[in-house]
């Protein structure tokens, strides 16, 4: 039966994606919707395609501009999102996608985060990656199809990268910045719409990667409290002990990749775990959170580079490194890392007292990398990226 089952089961996903590609050829003898904007992003209603819908509500665009949105469960958003002009549509569907084959085929624009839909588009529609992150450590995993038509980009050093991944060449390449990075521009309490509770402590932020998702792993390492110099309770009871003693906050936020049957997530009263869902239900962005942290505390993580825009102290925790099976960008990745380096919970406890005597020693060092990686220090990232869709001068 079970044999049967799968068999069957195969058979249903061929045909359901043999009729929605029938209905996309269908729909795409309709003219292009020169006004249409389709917004995706991995982690649903978030990061830099957010930031730049926000852009567009709050300067009135969605007036002239039918904003789609491709999220997990629309009917979520649906009832808390009533502006004029935006549509919600589901990203997954068990039978045949209407809605989703019509916009993807009449729209003519598709701002994106990753790779992976639109699938399949129109040689007059225009696919644009803001990318995830402002550039990586890490290796990425290799883009085997064509997957957008541009892609953005903070800076000429990371743009040759860019181009690599993307398979893209100079001019499809915009160094224009990430929309994201608008928000580390825009102070507003946010840890209080997560916490009611913290009040004057100084806030340390952590943002590890993910080491473990449920499709596949990037390390044999676990780390199961999301910090991977601490290996036990007991050491984080320590840790917790001490961050009172300091009058320091540590909020750990879990990489929304990250499979959390790998994490133990303990809440101490000076040291607090936050999930995407959790900045969902408090609408609050992950750059709004980062804004608002005195310290940041990483691995190889990508976060880093956006906290460079705030010029405040970054430490490193390294201890795991060896075993990223991945691999870096640098053959000297701890020289792009313009903070202290982490292997001990002692360091670690050196690291937060001497941010809360203000002694920083690496300030020449993020400003080093920040010359490489940003052409821009301001927030009118999202504000090019408009001009540039507004201007219609693609190529």
């Amino acid at each position: 039966m079970s044999k049967i089952f799968n068999c069957m089961k195969k058979i249903y996903v061929k045909m359901r994606s043999f009729m929605n590609l029938k209905l996309l050829k269908f729909f795409q003898h309709i003219k292009l919707k020169e006004n249409y904007i389709v917004l995706e992003s991995e982690g649903d209603f978030t990061d830099n395609i957010r930031a730049f819908y926000d852009y567009m509500i709050e300067n009135q665009i969605n007036e002239n501009y039918r904003l789609i949105w491709v999220v997990h469960n629309p009917r979520k958003y649906q009832k808390k999102i009533h502006e004029e002009n935006v549509r919600f549509i589901s990203r997954f569907h068990i039978g045949i996608h209407i809605k989703a084959m019509y916009y993807n085929a009449v729209s003519k624009w598709f701002v994106v985060s990753h790779y992976g839909w639109p699938i399949i588009w129109q040689p007059a529609q225009i696919v644009i990656n803001t990318n995830h992150g402002v550039y990586g450590l890490k290796k990425a995993y290799s883009v085997k199809r064509k997957c957008c038509d541009y892609a953005l980009c903070c800076s000429e050093y990371i743009a040759d990268e860019v181009k690599r991944l993307f398979h893209l060449d100079q001019n499809h390449c915009l160094i224009i910045g990430i929309p994201r990075l608008d928000m580390l521009y825009k102070h507003h309490d946010y840890v209080h719409k997560l916490f009611d509770d913290i009040r004057d402590d100084k806030i340390i932020l952590s943002m590890e990667t993910y080491r473990q998702t449920k499709s596949w792993k990037d390390s044999d390492k676990v780390n199961p409290f999301a910090l991977n110099i601490i290996s036990s309770s007991v050491e984080l009871a320590e840790l917790n002990d001490f961050l009172k003693q300091q009058h320091c906050v540590l909020i750990i936020k879990i990489h929304h990749l990250q499979d959390m049957k790998f994490i133990s997530s303990v809440q101490l009263d000076h040291i607090r775990y936050i999930t995407d869902e959790d900045l969902l239900r408090s609408n609050v962005q992950v750059n709004q959170l980062l804004e608002n942290a005195d310290v940041l505390l990483t691995d190889y993580s990508s976060v880093f580079y956006d906290y460079l825009l705030l010029n405040r102290p970054i430490g490193f925790m390294v201890r795991d490194m060896e075993d990223y099976s991945r691999g870096f960008l640098s053959d000297d990745p701890l020289s792009e890392m313009p903070g202290e380096k982490i292997y001990t919970l002692p360091q670690l406890k050196k690291f937060i007292a001497n941010c809360n005597m203000n002694i920083d020693l690496y300030e020449d060092e993020r400003n080093r990398i920040k010359k490489k990686v940003y052409k821009y220090n301001d927030s009118n990232n999202c504000e090019r990226l408009w001009n540039f869709i507004e201007s219609g001068n693609v190529h």
